[in-house]
């Protein structure tokens, strides 16, 4: 159905063993001592432009506001789409933003401190930063996986979870104009939530790479990172992502089934309990 969409392409199997296989063949690459290190020459020459061409003062804007952009904003998503879910019987919708809250607090999600998963692996490693004034571990990237956590999970999962499709909002939509003879209805704030969760949703492709872009550049132009360290990151963000959706599916039923979100809710008083 078409609220399984957005759900079924992240769940397909090549994103989560492209994922896999993408942090896998990098800590190979970085650490195997037989390995060609074929992105040696990369991490080397991206840290050697930082320090010559980049301020400590620019340095530090990309450490902080521009690598955390993308997960600041990806967060208030969670914590209002969670707030939708809780409000309307929707059991999936539950499950599915219940695991995602533990993947972030147990896997990758915290960039202050590292979660479970993040730190048994940045240790293992053991990888120095290119700079000296990041102490921790550096391989893989927290930001990056964090990233590809926050803003994929948003995108793919829990908004088509909580809401639908947007395919499927739309087709509801027109239904109920047609009932009511045609009227659009004057803006509301609820409406533009809809209209910019609509957005996001058909952009999210886009949008997820936007921020991994960002973020890459953020992290690698403040020295805190080695570009294989925020590849790597990025890969182990992608395989968990793909692997909540995978799950999710696995579950039966979708979006539409459980709740259909605020869409569904307009069409009259009566589903207030089902949206």
């Amino acid at each position: 159905m078409q609220a399984q969409l957005q759900l079924s392409i992240i769940a397909h199997p090549a994103f989560l063993l492209g994922g896999l296989s993408v942090y896998s063949l990098i800590a190979w690459d970085v650490f195997a001592p037989d390995a060609p290190h074929l992105l040696q020459p990369l991490d080397a020459g991206l840290h050697a432009a930082v320090q010559e061409n980049l301020d400590p003062a620019v340095r530090q804007i990309l450490s902080k506001p521009v690598s955390n952009f993308f997960l600041v904003a990806a967060s208030v998503g969670w914590i209002f789409a969670t707030a939708a879910a809780l409000s309307r019987r929707n059991p999936r919708a539950w499950a599915g933003v219940g695991l995602g809250w533990a993947l972030w607090a147990w896997g990758v999600g915290p960039i202050q401190h590292d979660p479970l998963l993040m730190d048994v692996l940045k240790n293992t490693f053991g990888r120095a930063r290119p700079s000296p004034i990041h102490s921790s571990a550096s391989f893989p990237s927290g930001h990056l996986a964090s990233d590809v956590l926050l803003v994929g999970g948003l995108l793919f999962v829990i908004l088509p979870l909580v809401y639908g499709s947007w395919e499927q909002r739309a087709r509801q939509e027109g239904q109920r104009q047609e009932e009511e003879g045609g009227s659009a209805g004057g803006a509301s704030v609820a409406g533009l939530l809809m209209t910019a969760i609509d957005w996001s949703q058909q952009h999210a492709g886009p949008l997820l790479g936007m921020s991994v872009a960002v973020t890459l550049a953020g992290r690698v132009g403040a020295d805190a990172h080695w570009l294989s360290d925020t590849l790597a990151g990025a890969g182990l963000g992608l395989a968990l992502v793909s692997g909540w959706a995978g799950a999710m599916q696995r579950m039966g039923g979708g979006a539409g089934a459980g709740g259909h979100g605020v869409a569904g809710k307009r069409r009259g008083a009566g589903d207030e309990g089902e949206g």
